[in-house]
């Protein structure tokens, strides 16, 4: 699963990498934005901090804390998320970042 762990204040900037790269594979392969996500999720990255709330403390703390990253992201890649789909990210990141060993 997910094995790219960022350095600890860089989580965000490799968020935004991520969704960066899920775009560009949406639109070389002409798939939806989900499936593009579901092609990437193993490259998720890993936030010890979203790891370790999401195990031990509360799994919607830690979605709450992706979807953060995510609209952030998205806005500074002047690309709009519909709370459907940001949802759906959220979900698939803590997913790929909870299934590290």
């Amino acid at each position: 699963m997910s094995t790219q762990r960022s350095q600890p204040f860089q989580w965000r900037r490799d968020v935004r990498n991520w969704l960066s790269s899920v775009l560009q594979y949406q639109q070389q392969y002409g798939l939806s934005l989900r499936s593009a996500a579901q092609y990437s999720q193993q490259n998720v990255p890993v936030s010890a901090l979203v790891e370790f709330v999401g195990r031990y403390v509360e799994r919607r703390l830690a979605a709450w804390a992706v979807k953060s990253a995510l609209r952030e992201a998205a806005a500074s890649l002047n690309f709009t998320l519909d709370n459907g789909t940001l949802d759906f990210l959220a979900e698939l990141a803590v997913d790929s970042i909870l299934a590290t060993v």
